[in-house]
């Protein structure tokens, strides 16, 4: 059984986003018809290289306001409604695919709380507390 444990950090949270690793991205260029498109490789989908830096801003901007109490979805932390309404669907699973990239590279101070799940959830974790886990005998 896992057990999940808060552990004391003394993190800045504006430190614990790492600009230089989001700027660091190597993206790829894939020919189309009419044009090529830049953007990132995200397992089986691509997403447009202006999606993803809308994406990192938008996040990046949000994580110092957030909560370390609370667990957010990629809608809560795009933290602009108006902007995420006028997108469509796909570019809200994109956003959400991001936002995992970032996760996933240590780019941004959170943690997942259920990878496993299609809508995942978030946690703030580097202002007072680091969540681990630990297995339980």
């Amino acid at each position: 059984m896992m057990e999940l444990k808060l552990m004391p950090s003394t993190t800045n949270i504006s430190a614990a986003i790492h600009h230089d690793r989001f700027a660091a991205i190597k993206y790829q260029t894939r020919k189309g018809k009419k044009s090529a498109a830049i953007g990132l490789q995200l397992g089986p989908h691509f997403v447009f290289k202006w999606l993803v830096q809308e994406s990192w801003n938008h996040f990046a901007a949000s994580i110092p306001t957030a909560s370390t109490c609370k667990f957010y979805s990629a809608e809560n932390l795009f933290n602009d409604a108006e902007r995420w309404d006028a997108l469509e669907k796909p570019f809200h699973i994109a956003i959400g695919r991001c936002l995992a990239y970032f996760v996933d590279k240590k780019m941004l101070p959170l943690s997942c709380g259920n990878p496993y799940a299609s809508n995942k959830l978030y946690l703030v974790t580097s202002t007072n507390h680091q969540l681990t886990t630990t297995e339980k005998t």
